[in-house]
């Protein structure tokens, strides 16, 4: 069984709630940090969600355009792809 980060999750998003107003500096690897706990909690609910409903290779379709969607997001907003970013730190290819 993987691991439960609720409550590293409440006290993060807690100290975050309490920032509010002020700006922090955030480094690339650090939005990629923040995204993979992302993916890893939406992955799991997206999954709950669908389990009755879609098929193994739906929830696999489905899963890459959450991410593909993810990806661009963040490189809309934020100006930053994660592919680069993870190429970079882990020295591989997506």
């Amino acid at each position: 069984m993987k691991p439960n980060f609720k409550k590293q999750l409440d006290e993060l998003a807690i100290e975050a709630l309490c920032l509010t107003g002020s700006k922090s500096d955030y480094s690339d690897d650090d939005l990629l940090n923040a995204t993979i706990v992302l993916m890893e909690v939406l992955s799991n609910k997206m999954f709950d969600y669908h389990k009755d409903k879609l098929s193994n290779k739906q929830m696999k379709e489905l899963a890459t355009k959450m991410g593909n969607g993810l990806r661009q997001s963040l490189i809309l907003f934020a100006g930053v792809d994660m592919h680069e970013v993870c190429k970079k730190k882990c020295n591989c290819n997506l």
